[in-house]
Formats: structure tokens, sequence, C-alpha cells
């Protein structure tokens, strides 16, 4: 709130500013054979979700202001363990000049792990309710009408409700990046970046884990150099490519001894879509490695690909397929090493241009090394109506 009154004061009243407002609204229910993707005993359930969310915005030529609350809250019948809200703001703010242009965006989210951590790293720890904060500045410089400078920072705070009880661990993760782009042609870019980030886990382990408080707080910071890339697009197809190389040091506390591993490893990934029938179908496909944290206080080494299909059957129907197969890798003993995969499948009818109704299936496996093969599969079946798109506005 200090952000935006002291921003809502820089950005004084402009003639010709307009203040708009558009409001969403989704409630679907979902029938979810394994909600927690495990592979103990577990029962089916039925939820009713509900969601609420709108966007304000206060626009000029130069300025841009725009508050998002949203809330969602989950119900399960005959699980109401299950059962959590989920509430988020979001701010942001943007100043256009001649040659520069400043943001900030910045947002609040208290969510349930139960799908955060799923969502994000392909791992389900235990259900608690998490909160993070995400603040990040950027600022874009264009050099001349075919090079531009970008740079950025993000702030990132996640702790976790009980976590000394639970084992998971709060987080901060930091990371600051620069890019140079150049426009080779009318279709094409090159783009060059180095990134430094630094993950500190706190030391809030649950005594009955570490008795002795033998593992202190953690540090791992990485710098990615020598990234570059391309963009490039025609009428039809689009897509882009990247690699570099990562430095990474590791620094833990054991037993009042602090230890100290580095490496070296590479960092790379491509996207591409192309159009079909005159634009009526659309191909996606994405593949990235990266490293991210995880609720369990360690870094992922994540690669992802990702695929999926639009088709715009009718001027009122869509329809959509995905599929998502994900492993994660970490160094630490004791730690499995996982794979997730997911397809789904949807088709949405607009009853007008702000009205809609949907039908979705999704199957998800998860599987972990470990002494035996151990699987655990999913399967959700859900249908909603949904609201968005519509805004009302005056300029003054």
């Amino acid at each position: 709130m200090t952000v935006a009154v002291a921003l809502g004061a820089w950005l004084h009243a402009a003639v010709g500013a307009e203040w708009s407002a558009t409001p969403r609204l989704n409630v679907s229910t979902e029938v979810n054979s394994n909600i927690r993707l495990t592979i103990a005993d577990h029962d089916t359930v039925f939820g009713l979700i509900p969601e609420v969310g709108a966007v304000l915005r206060r626009a000029t030529e130069i300025n841009t202001l725009e508050f998002e609350p949203t809330v969602r809250v989950p119900r399960y019948w005959g699980e109401e363990n299950l059962d959590y809200e989920a509430y988020g703001f979001r701010f942001g703010a943007r100043h256009q000049l001649e040659r520069m242009e400043v943001e900030l965006d910045a947002n609040y989210r208290r969510d349930s792990t139960l799908a955060t951590e799923l969502e994000t790293t392909g791992r389900v720890q235990r259900q608690l309710a998490v909160d993070s904060v995400r603040v990040g500045p950027s600022l874009t410089y264009l050099v001349t009408e075919r090079d531009r400078l970008d740079f950025g920072y993000d702030y990132n705070r996640v702790t976790y409700e009980e976590a000394v009880a639970s084992g998971l661990q709060d987080y901060t993760y930091h990371v600051a990046d620069a890019t140079y782009t150049h426009d080779l042609s009318e279709t094409t870019k090159g783009f060059a970046t180095f990134s430094y980030s630094r993950f500190d886990v706190d030391d809030d382990l649950n005594p009955l884990i570490d008795p002795r408080n033998a593992i202190d707080s953690s540090t791992a910071t990485n710098a990615y150099a020598l990234i570059g890339g391309f963009q490039g697009q025609n009428e039809r197809a689009s897509g882009s490519a990247y690699a570099g190389l990562r430095y990474a040091i590791t620094t833990r506390d054991l037993f009042g001894v602090e230890l100290e591993d580095s490496g070296v490893g590479s960092l790379f990934g491509f996207s591409a879509a192309y159009q079909f029938l005159d634009g009526r179908m659309i191909w996606r496909g994405s593949f990235d490695r990266s490293v991210d944290p995880s609720g369990d206080g360690t870094q992922l080494s994540r690669d992802q690909w990702r695929t999926g299909l639009t088709h715009r059957f009718t001027d009122r129907l869509n329809g959509e397929l995905g599929f998502r197969h994900l492993e994660t890798a970490t160094a630490q003993t004791g730690r499995n090493d996982r794979t997730y995969l997911a397809g789904d499948a949807t088709m949405r009818y607009f009853l007008d241009p702000y009205w809609s109704v949907y039908v979705r299936y999704q199957h998800a496996e998860q599987s972990f090394e470990s002494a035996i093969d151990d699987t655990a599969d999913q399967d959700v079946v859900a249908a909603g109506l949904s609201f968005g798109g519509r805004k009302w506005s005056v300029s003054r």
C-alpha cells in the first residue's frame, strides 16, 4: 500500500486518463481421483472451486497503474481437510519516456502447497498454506532503432505455515539480469543475457529431522553467462532458442563446518509455434532446462517439455490439447529424482463475448527413483462457467 500511495502521488492527474475495471469470475466443479498425487491410500474427491478477481487500471499515454485482487475458495465434500482459501494482490506500474521505459511489478499470494508445489516442481510435499511475495522492477532502454538494453531484478520471499513442523523450509530467491537485443531483420532478433541469482534457505527444520541442529541455513549462487539466442517469425511460424553456461556455488553449514561445492553446467531451451488452417489451428511446443527452488529447501535441476494444439472449430467453440513432461533432480542425498507427466483436453463454448462454459479432462503421473518402482497417477474431470474480458471504463 505504501508503494501504491507513493506511485499514485508521482503519477499525478493527467488530461485524457482512462480509469477502467475488468471483472473476472470462474466457478468450476471437479472430480479428482488422487488430488495429492500420492502412492499412499487415497479417495476420489469432489470439489467446488469458485474464483473471483478484477483488474483495476488507470492509464495515460505515458503512465499506467494496475491493481488486481483475486480470491479462490476450493471446497471438497467429505474431505474438509483439503479445503483452503487462496487470495492474491498484484500491483503493476509503467512509466514511458522517449527512449526508456520503467516498470514495477509486485504481488502477494497466499495459496496451498496442494496447488503451488505441483504446479512449479511436479512434487507435492505437505499440504500447508504458503505465502509468497514478489517485487520486480525493470528498465528498458532503446540504444538505437535496432538495439535495446533490458535490466531486471526479482525479489521473491516464500514462507510456509508451520514450516518447522513439516520439514519444509522458508527461502528467499533473488535474480538480477541484463539483456542486449539486436534486430537482425524485421522478423528476426538476436540477444545475449547475463544473469545472477542467489537462493538462501532458512534454518527452520523440524527438531525431529535435525535434532542436533546440524544443518544451518544454506546459500546457492548461480551465474549464467554467454546465454545467446534468436527470435524469429513469419506469417505462419515463430520460434526462439537460447543456450549458455551456468556456474554454481553452493555453501552449507554442517555441524559448524562450512562446506562449499561448485561446478559448471549448461542452460538451453527453445520454443516454436505454427498456424494451420488459416490460423484456426495453432501448434506450440517448447523445451527448457533451468534451476528452480523447491519447498523442501533444495534447488532442482529441471528439464521440461511442453506441447499443445489449439483449434477453433467455430466462432463459439474452441478445443485445446496439452502435454507436459517434467524431470526434476537434485544432488542432495535422500532426495528422490522425479518425473511428472500430464496430458489434458479442454472444450470451451462461448455463450457470448464474455461468458463461456467448458469441460476438461486431465491425466497425470508422477514417478520417483527408489528401491521399488513407485508411480502415482491422477485423473481429473472438471466443468465450469467463466466470465471475463468485459471492461467498464471512463475517461477524464
